[in-house]
């Protein structure tokens, strides 16, 4: 028994003395660069290179490194200036890797990294560790997206946690700009389950107006609050979003996410925002626009259902777009019950109503177009009909992308109970007369 105890005690001295004999290693010069060459060549594959340099600190545990950069075959894309990773060394002992704080004074990304970009499905799901992993505390004192990103230069600072254990990951954010525009967004999320199910906390504030002025060409500056809150299996994921514009404009929607080999989405929304569009298009949506869509997205884009309601009346329909040979097909429905809606857009009075069907099929470098239009109580400048009723087809004759593609249409109507503006009609009676009612 004396011989096993003296092993064991031999056994653990030697283990005890590599351990110390490495981590005397790793703070050496020679040892943290060659640290910091084994780091970067696991995290690398082989479009996406990680660099490391300046490695320092007391290794492995409150560890710092000058910069690491991540590129492609386009370049460098992200990087991370003065890094520091400050790990539990008890935490390791219960076999996690419980990290205390990481912090970076910058964090830049010029832009996505190239290549296709990852599936939806295979991003909603629990990482797969080696070990749990927890961030108790995360800093970046500068977090910067170049203009490729959104546009224009943002730079924010960011504050949060997560951890990602065996069936569960959670992850906060807080995230604020610090360039002259005021502006936050927080989120909370979680994943949990081997069937993901997702719960998703979004709130964001731009109160500047720096995002409606981009979006609807606006100078009035008015301040943009959203949020998004859902809960759900990652399938049949259901969600409430609401957006408003100060006290001018508001958006709520219901929003339902289905998430697999491809990707369905549904929304149903009543949007009061008339004040934020073109003077043009106010008298066609007015302040009480409906939108009901239910759509997937994957090899082909297919919109099962497309529902429109606004102050010129309604549209419905659906349509495809995509797969193995390129094809579209579209059947649309537009019910125009006021045509005097569109005065602003056509720069005279109008009057009546009108039923528009149309039916898009062919390919994307060849569609066709067919559309019905019939018409009651037309009147604009001063002519008008009772009815008109005409059908076009507009077909190209060759490919959209070859230069000056000639387009073969064909027309044909009937117009009825014609009416002549009132100076014409009293010089030519006779006019009117030979027209007659009906015109086909």
């Amino acid at each position: 028994m004396r011989k096993v105890l003296r092993w064991v005690g031999v056994a653990v001295l030697a283990v005890l003395a590599l351990f110390f004999a490495l981590f005397s290693l790793l703070q050496t010069p020679s040892g943290k660069k060659l640290a910091a060459t084994a780091v970067a060549h696991v995290a690398s594959s082989p479009n996406s290179v990680w660099t490391i340099e300046g490695l320092g600190g007391v290794l492995p545990f409150r560890m710092t490194a000058r910069r690491i950069a991540v590129s492609d075959p386009g370049g460098v894309w992200l990087s991370l200036k003065d890094v520091r990773l400050d790990i539990d060394p008890a935490a390791l002992l219960r076999g996690e890797l419980g990290l205390r704080l990481v912090s970076a004074a910058e964090v830049y990304k010029a832009r996505s990294a190239a290549g296709p970009a990852k599936p939806l499905v295979d991003s909603l799901h629990v990482p797969h560790l080696p070990i749990p992993v927890t961030v108790d505390r995360l800093e970046i004192d500068q977090l910067v997206l170049g203009p490729a990103m959104l546009g224009t230069r943002v730079v924010a600072t960011v504050a949060g946690d997560l951890a990602v254990r065996p069936g569960i990951a959670r992850a906060r954010l807080d995230i604020h700009r610090i360039d002259g525009s005021a502006g936050k967004i927080g989120l909370q999320l979680t994943l949990s389950g081997a069937k993901p199910k997702l719960r998703l906390r979004l709130d964001a504030e731009d109160p500047t107006g720096i995002v409606d002025d981009r979006i609807f060409g606006r100078t009035d500056h008015l301040p943009l609050a959203l949020s998004l809150d859902g809960d759900g299996p990652i399938s049949d994921w259901r969600g409430r979003l609401t957006a408003s514009a100060g006290s001018r404009a508001r958006l709520d929607a219901l929003v339902a996410l289905g998430v697999s080999n491809k990707t369905s989405v549904g929304l149903s929304a009543h949007a009061a925002a008339a004040t934020l569009l073109p003077s043009a298009l106010v008298p066609l949506i007015g302040d009480d626009a409906k939108l009901s869509l239910h759509g997937a997205f994957g090899e082909q884009t297919v919109v099962d259902r497309l529902s429109f309601a606004a102050a010129f009346g309604t549209l419905a329909g659906n349509g495809e777009y995509g797969g193995p040979g390129g094809s579209v097909a579209a059947d649309l429905r537009a019910d125009l019950r006021d045509l005097s809606r569109f005065a602003a857009i056509a720069g005279r009075e109008l009057h009546g109503s009108a039923i528009v069907t149309a039916k898009l099929s062919g390919s994307k470098s060849r569609p066709a177009v067919k559309a019905q239009i019939a018409a009651s109580e037309v009147e604009a400048s001063g002519a008008g009909a009772r009815s008109v009723a005409a059908e076009v087809a507009v077909t190209p004759t060759g490919a959209l992308d070859a230069q000056q593609t000639p387009f073969a249409i064909d027309a044909h109507g009937q117009l009825a109970g014609l009416a002549l503006p009132q100076g014409l009609a009293s010089q030519g009676g006779a006019l009117a007369a030979r027209i007659g009612e009906k015109i086909t």
